[in-house]
């Protein structure tokens, strides 16, 4: 009786060591993998790329949502600069 309760209380364990060992996996794997992933692909205009398991914004979408003018013909971003703010005279009027 003594050998039963052995193999029982081993068979127990592995099965706990093998239920450890996966929930270890997937906590991993939603940590490394799904997190990033889905943090990038939450913010719109965002690309995951699969191979480099990386984020990008591209330029086009990061000038406008800074508030520039995006120029695609010369990939420039411009800023919008008020005349009074450039050249330093008060507003004028408004007519």
């Amino acid at each position: 009786m003594k050998r039963a309760n052995r193999t029982v209380l081993l068979v127990k364990l592995v099965f706990l060591g093998i239920f450890a060992a996966a929930c270890a996996g997937i906590w991993w794997y939603q940590l490394a993998v799904a997190r990033p992933r889905a943090v990038c692909l939450a913010q719109p205009g965002a690309e995951w790329t699969a191979r480099t398991k990386t984020c990008r914004v591209p330029p086009e979408y990061a000038c406008e949502h800074g508030g520039g003018w995006w120029e695609p013909t010369t990939r420039t971003c411009a800023r919008v600069i008020s005349i009074p703010a450039l050249t330093g005279r008060p507003a004028p009027a408004q007519r």
